[in-house]
């Protein structure tokens, strides 16, 4: 193979991983905003507004540093960190969740309803 060719495949699989990166990022933003947004949640779960809680702290620097990322991304970036970032955005939301309280049965309903959201777009 040439290196033309490597280069060129090598791109194409990063362009893959941040198309699947985006789709899982905006899943990851919508599961979040039922926090912020839906009342119920709200009361239920302030933890997961407060940014003086350490899970929330690191939620939204996660948020945050993808968000960064995204950018380059949308742009054909061939940088992969857009994706290891998203995953450490999944990460961080879900460590919050649990930290805040949020049961499994749960954190599975918003996961559905951000998925419902998601595919709306």
């Amino acid at each position: 193979m040439f290196r033309w060719q490597a280069g060129r495949t090598a791109a194409l699989e990063v362009a893959v991983l941040n198309d699947a990166a985006a789709v899982r990022h905006r899943s990851a933003l919508d599961r979040w905003q039922r926090y912020e947004l839906d009342p119920g949640y709200c009361i239920d779960y302030p933890a997961m507004s407060d940014p003086a809680e350490p899970h929330t702290a690191e939620l939204i620097r996660a948020m945050r540093s993808a968000e960064l990322l995204r950018g380059g991304a949308a742009a054909g970036c061939t940088d992969a960190a857009y994706s290891g970032a998203v995953d450490r955005l999944e990460q961080a939301l879900a460590a919050a969740e649990r930290a805040a309280g949020v049961r499994e049965s749960v954190q599975e309903g918003v996961r559905e309803l951000a998925s419902l959201d998601t595919a709306k777009d």
